[in-house]
């Protein structure tokens, strides 16, 4: 009984030495993802030319906007009134629904189509309008709508549920010719006198700034393009014609030692995942904080040919590794046998950057190897190494005893 009782004793107390040996608290190697990325609000600056039409009469604008234009290209119609508008759209999609009809009971359409590849097609179009019309693309949702209707009537024949359309264009043939009675030809032709790419907005900043007078451009003035002062509107507009894709995106953005003249980037703008090329034009200090960037970019498209100012994500380095507090890093002097260049084995002494870790209730030292540095931690390359920091190791954050290091 005395053994049984002295045996309890000493595991208890070994038991307790080791707990208090090791009471260091701990944070857990996690991975993490940061990125140095720039976030500002950018002016797009072009050489642009107002059009106007000081005419009577409801303007049919031809093209999309973004489209490229040559000289004595037709901008819009004007009609006298816009049921004759109506009309026109009417007659159109009614001509292209007849043609989806005639096509889909072509027997050289349906004759190799099958039931589950066109019931897929139909699935993909249905979510994909959903989506437009939930963002509001209307444009694009007529367009899927057309490829639908056409999805589902070759479905109709594959499946002999209706195998021939001829009533319902008949009655189509008819609707045209009711719409034909209420259009009439355009009183006016609106066209360009020069090449370029058309978009049927005006913002008032068409004069205000340009590519020519980029070197004058202040932070007064794109500033207050931003906070939409200052514009100088052209009476009678109808749209602007730039002369390329080619512009420059201006903003003001806090002080940094990555912001380099001449530096090659990449930008993201607003909420698209497309990612432009661009180059850093010129840097000017604004004050002790920020200054105002100028990035030259040649490859901006349609889609946000329409917008003046907007939000532009400069993309820099991603990092992507081990989490380390920056109160946790120690150093520790280590020596190592290495050859030198005779083969011959020498001692060295090497200072490795590191931290301590708790495995199980030993405490170790573990190398870390920095690739990106912040204000209170830094991010260590995640490797397999053993002699390194590895993912989900408990590393020690504070003062470690050397009496407590294996």
């Amino acid at each position: 009984m005395a053994l049984i009782v002295l045996f309890v004793l000493i595991y208890a107390g070994a038991n307790l030495y080791n707990s208090a040996k090791n009471d260091y608290a701990t944070e857990e190697a996690v991975e993490y993802t940061v990125n140095e990325n720039i976030y500002f609000d950018g002016v797009f600056i072009r050489d642009e030319t107002v059009v106007t039409y000081n005419g009577e009469g409801v303007i049919d604008y031809v093209n999309p906007d973004g489209s490229k234009l040559s000289n004595s290209s037709v901008i819009a119609d004007v009609y006298d009134d816009e049921s004759r508008i109506i009309a026109k759209d009417r007659i159109e999609q009614i001509e292209k629904e007849i043609s989806n009809l005639e096509r889909a009971q072509n027997p050289g359409t349906t004759n190799y189509a099958k039931p589950e590849s066109v019931k897929s097609q139909i699935d993909d179009k249905y979510t994909l309008l959903a989506s437009y019309l939930q963002n509001g693309d209307l444009s694009s949702a007529r367009t899927v709508q057309s490829s639908l209707l056409f999805n589902m009537n070759v479905y109709s024949v594959v499946t002999q549920t209706d195998t021939d359309f001829e009533s319902r264009i008949n009655e189509l043939e008819i609707r045209i010719a009711q719409y034909q009675e209420q259009y009439a030809e355009p009183q006016a032709t609106i066209t360009t006198d020069h090449t370029g790419y058309f978009v049927s907005v005006t913002d008032g900043y068409e004069g205000v700034v340009s590519m020519s007078e980029i070197d004058n451009l202040s932070p007064d003035t794109v500033q207050n393009i931003i906070d939409g002062k200052g514009a100088e509107n052209t009476e009678n507009a109808i749209g602007k014609i730039y002369d390329s894709y080619e512009c420059y995106i201006a903003g003001i953005v806090k002080q940094s030692n990555k912001l380099l003249k001449n530096d090659t980037l990449k930008v993201r703008l607003g909420n698209s995942e497309s990612v432009y090329d661009v180059t850093i034009y010129n840097v000017i200090n604004t004050d002790d904080e920020n200054c105002m960037l100028i990035l030259q970019c040649d490859a901006i498209d349609e889609f946000i040919s329409r917008e003046r100012v907007e939000r532009v994500e400069l993309i820099f380095q991603e990092y992507t590794g081990l989490k380390v507090p920056r109160d946790a890093i120690r150093f520790l002097d280590v020596t190592e046998t290495v050859p030198d260049e005779n083969g011959l084995e020498t001692e060295q002494t090497v200072e490795y950057k590191g931290v301590y870790v708790m495995l199980g209730q030993e405490v170790t030292f573990k190398k870390i190897d920095v690739i990106y540095e912040g204000d209170n931690f830094v991010i260590s390359d995640n490797v397999s190494d053993t002699e390194y920091l590895n993912l989900y190791d408990r590393i020690i954050t504070e003062e470690v005893k050397d009496k407590d290091v294996s």
